[in-house]
């Protein structure tokens, strides 16, 4: 039977398609929101002609996914019939079938709809999160000036952060406790092979802010990747961390390793880039990353186990860019606060 608070996936029906939604797009889905995901595979009710009860699922379904890469007739008629019932809807489309098969220009019917073009799976998953929060809530664009303490450390412009000492650049006012990010990663220098360390991080309180030396605690800090892993002999890992108090130990909520780079071949005419997009919304803080090689590789954390250890979620919250034994450009920094209906 049809189910309500679900995601339907709309596609035609082949292994690489099966693959993408039940490997990627579902647990992407299931994550930043808590739907239940289904397609027309997962029912059939006997004296129920097929169509009816694709009509019904799609009804019944409070987003849908929609991959238009293959011209296929079924997809662009259960579109229809999505559209015909204002639902929220995303639209997807391979990068190598938007140029071969769509010669790059989609149905007449179809343009003036935002479309997201993947080039892979890893390409898709960071991509994916921004256009679920925007199709199921609204969002709003979010512009913050940075601030350093360390004069050697600056921001070019309120989407561009460069790191040339160690030390952490401060957002000047806070955000909305629901919020996506979505930003680009250039290291260019490698000053201690060890334990180069670049980090986001979450706090109620700024430590850019006067007279708050002790400021910025609690804290939530995403580290990405350098420090050798404790999952995977040979590899960097990703993780994210919980502290509570200056002083006080941190805890480990969660971590994922990823291959080690090269840092000998990493400079200024060949840094090492990456993408991230981080969603801190309930039900999970989750963090997405060209980093992240493996197909199902992400870093989760109920939002609740936050407010169980004493963070105020409650309050808004400033933003931290923070780097050591390494210099960085953070760029195309894009922040959208989400109104939960």
């Amino acid at each position: 039977m049809p189910q309500h608070n679900s995601c339907m996936g709309i596609f035609r029906f082949s292994k690489k398609y099966y693959d993408l939604f039940d490997q990627v797009i579902y647990p992407l889905v299931q994550t930043h929101t808590g739907l239940i995901c289904h397609d027309a595979r997962s029912y059939y009710e006997a004296q129920t002609i097929k169509m009816d009860l694709i009509s019904r699922m799609i009804e019944d379904s409070n987003l849908l996914i929609i991959d238009i890469s293959e011209n296929n007739p079924n997809v662009f008629l259960e579109f229809g019939i999505a559209h015909n019932l204002r639902k929220p809807t995303i639209i997807i489309c391979g990068q190598s079938s938007f140029k071969k098969t769509w010669k790059r220009k989609i149905p007449f019917d179809l343009q003036g709809r935002e479309l997201l073009i993947y080039k892979d799976k890893l390409d898709l998953r960071i991509k994916l999160g921004r256009y679920i929060f925007d199709s199921l809530y609204r969002t709003f664009p979010v512009v913050l000036s940075w601030k350093s303490k360390h004069p050697h450390n600056h921001s070019k412009s309120t989407s561009d952060i460069s790191f040339f000492s160690q030390g952490e650049i401060w957002s000047d006012k806070s955000v909305h406790p629901d919020f996506t990010k979505r930003y680009h990663v250039k290291i260019t220098k490698v000053l201690n092979e060890s334990n180069p360390d670049m980090r986001l991080i979450f706090s109620h309180e700024s430590n850019s802010l006067p007279n708050e030396h002790q400021g910025g605690y609690p804290r939530i800090v995403i580290i990405f990747p350098w420090e050798f892993s404790e999952k995977e002999e040979g590899k960097y890992e990703c993780h994210i961390d919980y502290f509570k108090g200056v002083t006080e130990a941190h805890e480990r909520l969660q971590q994922v390793a990823v291959v080690r780079p090269d840092t000998s071949k990493i400079s200024g005419t060949s840094p090492l880039r990456y993408d991230f997009f981080v969603t801190f919304c309930w039900p999970n803080l989750i963090v997405e990353s060209s980093l992240f090689e493996e197909n199902k590789a992400r870093l989760v954390v109920p939002v609740d186990s936050f407010r169980e250890r004493g963070y105020p979620l409650h309050l808004r919250q400033f933003i931290a860019f923070s780097s050591a034994n390494c210099h960085a450009t953070i760029s195309e920094i894009n922040i959208r606060e989400i109104q939960l209906q």
